[in-house]
């Protein structure tokens, strides 16, 4: 489904921080562009690293195939400007802890360590970064041990992205300024009503396949600019009154499909450009009392691959042609013939 892939997702988050950071270049105390002097090392002091320049003189320093120990040696190595803009390593096998002060001679506004083995990462390995890191991204490593207390330390990060990983229990984090969280598919099994209450800046959250059962009332009542709610793939059985009691005015997207809910008592909250995914769960039923309101107001619910006892369970939807169209159902239920006659006619059997 759409709603939950990645490149949807990415799609989603347009205007809100990415691991490509764009910075302006730099420039004097007289506001003029500074000489263009190249910010890379030289290639033999860094090796296996590789310095790429960016048109706007920040530095990109890409690796692969590094140990501990060649970290120490390529980030005490000279750099002409050790304001970097993004360190990269990815794919690399040889890294298993990320250790204590390997970056405290340079800044970074990007930090990514994608697809490797690293199972540690030691909280003096952000050194450097507390000023000026804006995006975080551990993405599929084999993660057990992440220091999330030292998030409140950085000054302006605002996306941290640690999906695909082994992180057991949803953890403590404080940031002011955290937009964009990833922990999907991660063995968090419960989400705690204290989960965000310290992440007040929030506007993406993905929580796809982490193993949720249960969604605690008010959780996300503490999240005045979020808007993309991703909880697809989990075990939710039950949405409750005030499990989903929204109070962004933001909210674009709420993620449920692929779980095995059997009923919705009610989510608050929705806006008038809200899609709510509820594909390929349980569901028997679809009350208008809960969902003519929502329908009227202009979200959009997709129910796609439920058990629906029959058309009939959506005929107070199907039967107008401005709600039909805001519930997007299983096409039986709208082409079959009989069916849509029995319906248009305002009764069914």
């Amino acid at each position: 489904m759409w709603s939950s892939s990645l490149f949807t997702k990415i799609a989603l988050l347009i205007g809100v921080a990415s691991c490509d950071i764009t910075i302006k270049s730099p420039t004097s105390a007289n506001n003029t562009v500074v000489s263009n002097v190249s910010p890379c090392p030289e290639g033999k002091d860094i090796w296996p690293c590789i310095c790429f320049e960016k048109d706007d003189l920040w530095a990109d320093i890409s690796c692969q195939d590094v140990n501990k120990e060649d970290l120490y040696t390529i980030f005490g190595a000279d750099f002409p400007d050790p304001e970097l803009n993004a360190i990269r390593v990815e794919r690399n096998l040889e890294l298993t802890t990320l250790p204590e002060d390997v970056f405290e001679n340079v800044t970074f506004r990007a930090l990514v360590f994608r697809e490797g083995i690293l199972e540690d990462v030691k909280a003096g390995g952000f050194t450097g970064g507390f000023s000026t890191a804006l995006s975080l991204d551990f993405t599929s490593n084999r993660i057990t041990s992440f220091p999330f207390g030292s998030l409140q330390n950085f000054a302006a990060l605002t996306e941290l992205l640690l999906g695909n990983n082994s992180i057991a229990g949803f953890p403590s984090m404080k940031s002011a300024t955290l937009q964009v969280l990833s922990l999907a598919h991660n063995p968090l099994k419960a989400l705690p009503s204290w989960a965000f209450v310290h992440l007040p800046a929030l506007v993406s959250l993905d929580l796809d396949h982490t193993g949720l059962t249960v969604l605690q009332p008010g959780t996300f009542a503490s999240l005045k600019s979020l808007a993309y709610v991703f909880l697809a793939g989990n075990q939710l059985t039950h949405v409750g009154a005030d499990s989903l009691a929204f109070v962004s005015t933001a909210l674009k997207v709420v993620s449920l499909s692929h779980n095995a809910i059997k009923s919705v008592d009610g989510i608050s909250g929705l806006g008038t450009e809200t899609g709510v995914f509820l594909d390929s769960n349980n569901l028997s039923e679809m009350p208008e009392m809960i969902w003519r309101p929502w329908l009227e107001k202009g979200v959009k619910v997709w129910v796609l691959g439920n058990p629906l006892a029959s058309c009939c369970e959506l005929t107070w939807a199907l039967r107008n042609e401005t709600l039909r169209s805001l519930m997007i159902t299983d096409e039986i239920c709208i082409d079959e013939a009989e069916n849509f006659s029995l319906i248009q006619n305002g009764y069914c059997e």
